[in-house]
């Protein structure tokens, strides 16, 4: 896949501060998107913004952890235009609680929603990409999957399964022509996550986040032979001390 121009995509998590750069990026590409969230009014605004660049989506409000509607709204717009050739799984929540502090409801909506949106839109997307016999799908992972830190064990414990999702995809659909990658940003200062989240020092204008699109972007536009797996983004260090204070990454 060389160019985006034309190609038709799905965006899970489009309104998340991750999942709203990357679906504009997109949509500046010259992809048409179906944009998957749980709050209509927000995705609406979306799609008015990637209208006013001259560009087209589609929006559907679904439960991210529910496989039917998901599925649904899949399938309604692969009638209506035509099959999908990428999906960008980018729901995610965040929390940033320790062990005797957690909300046990919190951390189930937690889990449920990091790993359950991705399982699901990979179910809902994988059989059309197979049956076209090439296309890529992006799951939005995160450096915390990659270093447990302190006060986030539950977050970076989704982030290493969501990788570790990718790493079996890969395994199930590269061969048939589907390639899979782990995108790996840093925090974004565009919602509530701590920047020690990743060892990063705070960002204004949502940098991370149009830097995570742009590596979306790069990826989905690399020959599908090239094998990208992982790609990490990470934000600047706010110095190099070791420390196991709330603002850095334990040791």
């Amino acid at each position: 896949m060389v160019t985006l121009d034309g190609c038709a995509g799905v965006v899970t998590g489009a309104d998340g501060d991750f999942g709203r750069e990357i679906a504009l990026e997109l949509a500046r590409e010259g992809a048409h998107l179906l944009l998957l969230d749980d709050d209509a009014d927000a995705l609406k605004t979306l799609v008015i913004a990637i209208a006013a660049d001259g560009r087209r989506s589609t929006s559907a409000r679904v439960d991210s952890t529910d496989a039917f509607t998901l599925d649904s709204a899949i399938r309604s717009f692969e009638a209506e235009h035509r099959p999908f050739d990428f999906l960008v799984a980018a729901t995610e929540e965040i929390e940033s609680t320790g062990f005797g502090e957690g909300d046990p409801d919190r951390w189930h909506s937690l889990a449920d929603v990091n790993i359950l949106d991705a399982l699901f839109a990979v179910r809902a997307t994988l059989p059309s990409l197979l049956a076209n016999g090439m296309g890529h799908i992006v799951l939005l992972g995160s450096v915390a999957g990659r270093k447990a830190c302190r006060d986030a064990a539950l977050y970076c414990a989704t982030k290493r399964a969501v990788t570790d999702l990718g790493h079996a995809l890969r395994a199930e659909g590269e061969s048939p022509g589907v390639a899979a990658t782990i995108v790996e940003p840093g925090a974004s200062l565009l919602s509530d996550a701590r920047s020690w989240l990743s060892h990063t020092q705070p960002e204004s204008g949502g940098g991370m986040g149009r830097a995570a699109a742009r590596t979306v972007v790069f990826v989905l536009t690399q020959p599908l032979n090239a094998s990208i797996t992982d790609v990490v983004v990470r934000g600047p260090l706010a110095d190099n001390s070791e420390s196991s204070s709330p603002g850095k990454e334990p040791s």
